[in-house]
Order: structure tokens, then sequence, then C-alpha cells
């Protein structure tokens, strides 16, 4: 197994890859039901990003295959604290068949090392809250639940 920085020739199969992880996350809450053209617009996304400084996009690949990827990028708060940026992992995931492999967590202590490389001290991401498995996984990893995030229909 590679882990190595993605470049614009992995977009497809990372966003191949983004529609398996957010067709999960809609089991969660339907708010997350992909847009007929989602897929056009992750991968858009994906090739702005891809060679931009403040945003790092990881791929663990096995035998030539995309077998799963960490979005991630360095934010910053307005400069009221005492330390604003901070570091944010946006999606990461692992395709089905390669599971329970350590691949999350090579992607993940990759992702860490470019943010202590960045200067940073702290890391944020969003879990669904009815994802029993990804909070056990980011607990591994060392984080907390420090803020509920509420959604309201309107």
């Amino acid at each position: 197994m590679i882990i190595r920085q993605a470049t614009k020739a992995d977009v497809e199969e990372i966003t191949q890859l983004w529609i398996e992880f957010i067709d999960i996350q809609k089991q969660y809450e339907p708010f997350f039901t992909r847009a007929a053209d989602g897929h056009i617009q992750y991968a858009k996304l994906l090739c702005q990003r891809i060679d931009d400084e403040l945003w790092h996009i990881l791929v663990a690949e096995i035998d030539g295959i995309i077998a799963g990827y960490c979005y991630s990028a360095v934010m910053e708060f307005p400069p009221v604290y005492v330390n604003p940026k901070y570091g944010y992992i946006y999606n990461m995931a692992v395709t089905a068949q390669y599971q329970n492999l350590g691949i999350a967590q090579k992607l993940f202590d990759a992702t860490l090392i470019w943010f202590r490389r960045n200067g940073l001290s702290c890391i944020q991401g969003d879990v669904m809250t009815l994802n029993d498995r990804a909070h056990s996984f980011w607990q591994k990893m060392g984080f907390h639940v420090f803020m509920d995030k509420y959604f309201r229909k309107i």
C-alpha cells in the first residue's frame, strides 16, 4: 500500500469513492442525498483544490487501485482566538472491499503529519451522530466530541 498526494489523474477514482461515502451518509441523514450531478461537481471541486497549498488530498493506492482517500484543509477562525488556524478533515473514506486493513489509520497518520508541518495544534471534523463505526474510529485516533451541531429543516 502506498499513501501519496492525489493528482488530477486520481480525481475520477476519488469521485467514485465519494459516491460510495456520501450514499452511506444519506442513510444517516437524507439531507446528504446526492444531486444528480453531485459527482461532477465534486470532481470539479477536487480539481480546483488538488494543487492548492491549503488543501491536502491523499490517496491510499493498492496494486494501482485507489482504495481510500482523505480530503482535508487548513482553516482559520477570525483572529479572536489564540490559535485561529486549525486542520479540518472534510472526508475520509475507504472502499468497502478494503476496509478493516488499517488504511484509514495510515491516511490519518499522513494527514496528521501534514497538519503538524503547517503549524497547526488542533484538528476538527464532522461525524454523523448515528454512525457508531465512524465515532469509534475517530475516538481511536484521539478525537473527542467538543461541540454538537444542530440541524433543522425549514
